[in-house]
């Protein structure tokens, strides 16, 4: 579930639209009966998130604000013509999230940009 004080859900909506096809090419890979999922290989706090942390301006994070890298492999599947095919890649990003103190369960606030996590 997104920030539930509404502050950073416009962003995160903007950040979720960048993970998926467009609306043509959902309708081209509609024709394919095309599938995707994700394999999550690992989740670990970034290295570089104590130094977000300590750089960050007072009032820019909400307290209880976590950063969390995945890594895995994104698969997708479908039929071109008549032939099943299949291809997969790494991928990586960030999540954002916000627990307490600031809510009394966690809340998604933000994505990276995919292949652009912290490290």
């Amino acid at each position: 579930m997104g920030d539930p004080s509404g502050d950073e859900s416009a962003a995160l909506e903007s950040d979720i639209r960048t993970y998926f096809p467009t609306a043509d090419a959902w309708s081209k890979l509609r024709t394919y009966g095309t599938r995707q999922w994700l394999t999550i290989d690992d989740a670990f706090i970034p290295a570089s998130w104590d130094d977000a942390l300590d750089q960050a301006a007072e009032g820019d994070l909400l307290p209880g604000t976590i950063a969390y890298t995945i890594s895995g492999t994104r698969h997708r599947a479908g039929i071109v013509g008549t032939e099943s095919q299949e291809t997969s890649r790494p991928i990586a990003f960030t999540l954002f999230i916000a627990c307490a103190p600031s809510f009394d369960e966690c809340h998604l606030l933000r994505l990276s940009e995919v292949d652009n996590p912290l490290r």
